[in-house]
């Protein structure tokens, strides 16, 4: 391995990448294809009385307009049921045939010749409705007497659930400081690059299904429409082309997959619906919004004691299969104890049903939400204890020796270096030089000293007296659950594999085909997978393919969801390799007459250690292996496939980010001037494909910070329903993300590995939102910070 790890990106010779075909939306084009669109709610809550679509089918080029009601005998529901204690059944059918939930709710849909004719039908659709009261957020959907969104779960709670550990209440009673806060997080959308997008081809004849489909997860999409539509599971194929982002909100069973697939079957030709982006922004999932009451209790000395929370989330309209939509509340509740050591917590948690989009994960699922509550409190115990925010951080990091380490909620977290991580950050940033010039015993500018144009200790602020202009730093600490595996899925009923198979083939040439479960959505798996792979077998990059996205083709897979593929089909391949490795072993060893264990692999060559003329390239070796196996021993296995599984558990990787950001106090604007991160991922495959994951992270968890909200009116209404509304981070909003590494092995994983593909997204909102809270001199406890908030209700006239 010590050749594989950091191994550079290798290109091709047109400059590419391993693989890239152009794009999803591109392969997407089915000869003869018909065009669906589909008719939405406009109301939040309304009974479906009737839907006519006798008009639409009389214009040119339309070929069917098809009901919630016509497709209730072709299409069985999915129901969202997980083991979990507290936790609601929530099913859905594939266009909502009695009652429309929220706005952007599918109710009919129309198939034509071409996405105009489509269009133009789909507003000649009559859809009679009888609106009903919506219930618009989590705090109405649990008062009592609230509308229900399900008549079938009449307190609208989709979880409710209390987890607890220790002494909390004698250990706030023994507190020399308790503080305490209302935290609240605004609902976002992955709003990837590409939109949402499905096709499917039924073959009477056959009996089979062809489905493409943009999803994260093809072979769980793949089980679902066969159950949904009573077929056999093995005459149903989903493809998967180049997808152009996911981000989680791929990585679950969409009604517009089942409903196009209804249709591909009801009318004998393929059909294809694209996604546009007011449908991306108002009817794909949601994520993220939150109230969080968080109280933290602490010793004289800034020993953390205990940790009590209360978390209501907006779940939306519905539980989406496979995770069900409390994933963000559960992810918040464990991300909170972060990488600190303290005996007793204490977390209720309840998920509301609301008439809105419904949640599912996005980069960081609940955890960037946990990490900014926690994180912002630390720094307000920092200040009541007259102790820097590093300090009392580091007064509570876990131990390096106390690995494998059970966290006040029962997480088990299997390695890290958490003060190394601290450590670096800080010298990174130069925190100890920013405190000189910007004076502060915490690195905070004290108010009166700000106000004057000061920044203590005599030094005068770079932006002169009566300056507007205020200069902070923000740190966050804390640890990423990844690559989820048998320890969540199978407890919790979570219908995923809570592992990864890969078979690899070595053709008779010497080339190597892998084939992988998971799926690339611009990730760059198919470079980092065939970095494994070669650099276990001694090959050069070029001679390694990776093959993914087809069911057909492929091994029954997770899919890429949970910062997993790296630890999973990594860890699975890497088996693989190891296991080919050892056969062409034994067949050089034996042409050679040598010991198989002194026989080393590399160039393409295996030959005899310290001697390399004795030695036979790869392609001869798998040449006799294919055609000439009378030469080999019977105690040597023919064949060169292998097929090896990987099962999961739970890996922790841990990553502390540090921002300094200048605020403009008068009109509220935020420009972040320096950005570091510090991860611990374990051992990298490919330092560039990791930085990369970091700096979108960050950027996505800038955007989280500071702009975006897909908000809703009082009446229901979508607020964002454009990009103009749902504001995304530009180049001249995200600084240069400066990254460094540490790489502490996981003891559990093949490889060593851990995943860190959220890990961006997790720090990012936190960091800031301590550096304006520092810049300020005030406590902030919302996010988008919006500039009308910091200008109204937290910044102070100079």
């Amino acid at each position: 391995m010590s050749d594989l790890i950091g191994a550079p990106v290798r290109r091709v010779e047109d400059g590419r990448l391993l693989r890239g075909r152009g794009g999803f939306l591109a392969d997407l084009r089915l000869p003869g294809a018909r065009q669906a669109v589909f008719i939405r709610s406009p109301y939040p809550h309304a009974r479906i009385v009737g839907v006519d679509g006798s008009e639409a089918l009389g214009m040119s080029g339309v070929e069917a307009v098809v009901s919630g009601r016509d497709l209730l005998p072709l299409v069985r529901p999915v129901v969202t049921a997980l083991r979990l204690e507290g936790m609601a059944a929530c099913g859905r059918h594939a266009l909502a045939h009695d009652v429309a939930r929220y706005v952007g709710d599918p109710v009919a849909v129309v198939v034509a010749a071409d996405r105009y004719a489509a269009e133009d039908a789909a507003e000649r659709v009559a859809v009679h409705y009888e609106p009903l009261p919506a219930v618009v957020g989590a705090a109405q959907a649990v008062e009592a007497g609230a509308p229900r969104v399900h008549q079938d779960i009449p307190d609208n709670l989709l979880l409710r659930m209390t987890q607890r550990s220790g002494e909390v209440d004698a250990a706030f009673a023994r507190a020399a400081l308790r503080v305490e806060e209302t935290f609240t997080t605004g609902r976002v959308t992955a709003a990837s690059l590409e939109t949402r997008g499905c096709a499917a081809a039924y073959d009477a004849a056959a009996g089979t299904l062809a489905v493409w489909s943009s999803t994260q997860a093809p072979h769980m999409l793949r089980t679902v429409i066969a159950a949904c539509l009573d077929l056999p599971e093995h005459r149903v194929r989903v493809i998967t082309p180049d997808v152009g982002g996911g981000f989680g909100h791929k990585a679950f069973v969409s009604p517009e997959e089942l409903t196009v697939c209804a249709l591909a079957r009801m009318l004998g030709v393929p059909v294809q619906w694209v996604e546009d982006r007011r449908e991306n922004l108002t009817a794909n999932l949601h994520a993220r919004e939150q109230r969080l009451t968080l109280a933290l209790a602490f010793a004289a000395d800034g020993r953390l004691l205990g940790m009590r929370a209360d978390i209501l989330s907006d779940a939306g309209a519905y539980s989406v299969y496979p995770s069900g939509s409390a994933l963000d509340a559960l992810s918040a509740m464990l991300a909170l104890p972060g990488p600190y050591a303290f005996p007793a917590f204490e977390a209720t948690l309840r998920a509301a049903l609301t008439n809105k989009a419904p949640t599912g994960s996005y980069r960081g699922v609940g955890m960037p939400i946990g990490t900014f509550a926690r994180e912002v409190l630390l720094d307000a115990a920092a200040r009541r204890l007259g102790i820097d925010p590093v300090d009392v951080r580091v007064r509570n990091l876990i131990p390096d020796g106390a690995f494998p380490y059970t966290a006040a909620n029962g997480a088990v977290y299997d390695s890290g270096r958490y003060r190394d991580l601290v450590d670096r950050a800080m010298r990174a940033i130069d925190y100890e030089g920013l405190r000189r010039v910007h004076g502060g015993g915490s690195a905070r500018v004290r108010a009166e000293d700000r106000h004057r144009g000061r920044t203590g200790e005599g030094a005068p602020d770079r932006h002169g007296a009566g300056s507007r202009m205020r200069w902070g730093v923000g740190i966050a600490c804390f640890v990423e659950a990844t690559a989820p595996g048998v320890d969540v899925y199978g407890r919790t009923g979570v219908q995923r594999v809570g592992g990864e198979t890969a078979w690899l083939r070595m053709e008779p040439s010497g080339e190597v085909t892998a084939f992988v479960g998971t799926v690339s959505q611009g990730q760059g798996h198919e470079t980092a997978l065939a970095q494994v792979v070669a650099g276990t077998l001694g090959l050069p990059l070029e001679a390694v393919r990776v093959v993914a996205g087809d069911t057909l083709a492929t091994p029954y897979g997770g899919g890429t969801i949970g910062s997993r593929t790296a630890v999973a089909s990594g860890g699975a391949l890497l088996l693989a390799s190891r296991a080919l490795r050892d056969r062409l072993t034994q067949i050089a060893a034996h042409l050679l007459e040598a010991s198989p264990a002194d026989i080393e692999s590399d160039g393409g060559v295996l030959h005899v250690r310290g001697a390399r003329e004795r030695g036979l390239p790869v392609r001869e070796v798998a040449r006799v292996a294919h055609f000439e196996t009378h030469r080999l021993p019977p105690e040597i296995e023919r064949g060169l496939q292998v097929t090896e599984h990987h099962a999961l558990r739970t890996t922790w990787s841990s990553a502390v980010h540090a921002a300094v950001v200048e605020v403009d106090a008068g009109v509220g604007a935020v420009r972040v001037e320096r950005y570091v991160v510090v991860e611990d991922c374990g051992p990298i495959i490919n330092p560039l494909i990791v930085d990369g994951q970091v700096h979108g992270g960050v950027a996505q968890g800038l955007g989280e910070a500071l702009l975006e909200h897909a908000a809703y009116g009082a009446d229901g209404q979508p607020l964002a329903a454009t990009l103009q509304d749902y504001l995304l981070p530009t180049s001249a909003d995200v600084p240069p993300v400066e990254v460094h590494h540490l790489e502490t092995p996981s003891p559990h994983t093949v490889g060593e590995f851990k995943g860190m593909g959220e890990s961006g997204t997790i720090g990012a909102p936190a960091a800031v939102v301590n550096a304006v809270a520092d810049a300020l001199g005030v406590e902030i406890t919302r996010m988008p910070l919006r500039p009308e908030d910091l200008v109204i209700k937290y910044s102070r006239p100079g």
